[in-house]
């Protein structure tokens, strides 16, 4: 009793399927034709705009949430840029502006383990800590109120 492997199902352009390292590989039937099956689930539905108040809304989230860090701003940036244009400015807008915070947070902690000048950036450490949650807050009312806000310092690392 002998076992043939079958032989690879041909491309649309006549020529035997493969698999990315270079190897033939039988093609699913679905994978060809691009028809919803196992391997290819069909697509959803496209994510709804968001009304002017939910902008407004995840706009101004994305501010507030910057009192916990750079986290809040990346997952509304991520999910919602899409689906309103104030958000997406205002979620990026944050997000900019958190990575900034993060990158000095780093520095301050590093510079603050040197033995005479650590209290020093202990305390520039504070202030930015201070600096962060106040900036947050006026941006996250100025977003709920429908204006766009700019932060006095950051660098502009997503566009």
């Amino acid at each position: 009793m002998t076992s043939e492997t079958p032989a690879p199902e041909p491309t649309e352009n006549g020529s035997p399927a493969t698999n990315p390292e270079g190897n033939r590989a039988p093609v699913s039937p679905n994978e060809s034709t691009g028809a919803p099956g196992p391997y290819n689930p069909p697509a959803g539905p496209p994510a709804a705009a968001l009304n002017p108040q939910e902008d407004k809304q995840w706009a101004s989230f994305s501010h507030f949430g910057g009192v916990f860090g750079f986290l809040p701003a990346l997952v509304i940036y991520v999910v919602f840029k899409d689906r309103g244009r104030f958000t997406r400015q205002e979620s990026q807008e944050a997000l900019n502006f958190q990575i900034t915070v993060a990158a000095a947070v780093v520095v301050c902690l590093v510079l603050g383990l040197i033995p005479l000048i650590g209290i020093l950036f202990s305390l520039v450490l504070l202030g930015l800590w201070i600096a962060m949650i106040v900036f947050s807050v006026l941006a996250g009312i100025s977003a709920n109120k429908g204006v766009a806000y700019r932060y006095p310092v950051a660098v502009r690392l997503i566009k």
